[in-house]
């Protein structure tokens, strides 16, 4: 069972940028957090990847967390927010699927996918891989960490600095 007074610890030690929390956070929480998203996902497969990516909008998130509430609850939402964004997601991917043709429509015209090309040569070759590995073979940042070494908040800031230079790159 966990203790909420130890997870508003936990969460208020990260948004001092505590490297260590997060992946208490992680360990104790994970497995609840999976089954939530199991619960709410129309694709059961992919709660592992939909988890991972709502820890990273913990770290994201966190300035805004009132250690007075019940963080159980506020990571719950959160959780529970990231699977409904990927349901709708999914369910508009699943309609632009033409079966006729085998292809999914797209609106992404040839240019943006050259810019996008090219937004991808300004990375690093670590901010690269771990941008591959995340968006094409959709590797979880915990996969990332262990298999390259890093913490799973060092893996989240590669890749969020890696979006964040892209980003800035095609604007």
């Amino acid at each position: 069972m966990l203790d909420p007074k130890e997870i508003n610890r936990l969460l208020l030690r990260i948004a001092k940028e505590d490297e260590k929390a997060l992946e208490e956070l992680y360990d104790k929480t994970y497995g609840l957090m999976v089954s939530i998203a199991v619960k709410e996902l129309k694709e059961k497969s992919c709660a592992n990847d939909v988890v991972s990516e709502a820890y990273v909008k913990i770290y994201q998130k966190i300035k805004q967390f009132d250690g007075k509430r019940n963080g159980i609850d506020w990571i719950y939402q959160i959780v529970k927010n990231q699977a409904r964004d990927y349901n709708r997601w999914y369910i508009k991917q699943t309609e632009e699927y033409d079966d006729t043709s085998y292809v999914i429509k797209t609106n992404v015209s040839v240019e943006q996918r050259k810019n996008l090309g090219v937004a991808l040569r300004i990375l690093t070759e670590e901010e690269y891989r771990i941008v591959y590995l995340r968006m094409w073979e959709r590797w979880t940042l915990k996969d990332i960490a262990r298999e390259y070494k890093y913490s799973i908040s060092m893996a989240y800031r590669i890749y969020d600095n890696a979006l964040r230079k892209m980003r800035e790159f095609l604007e």
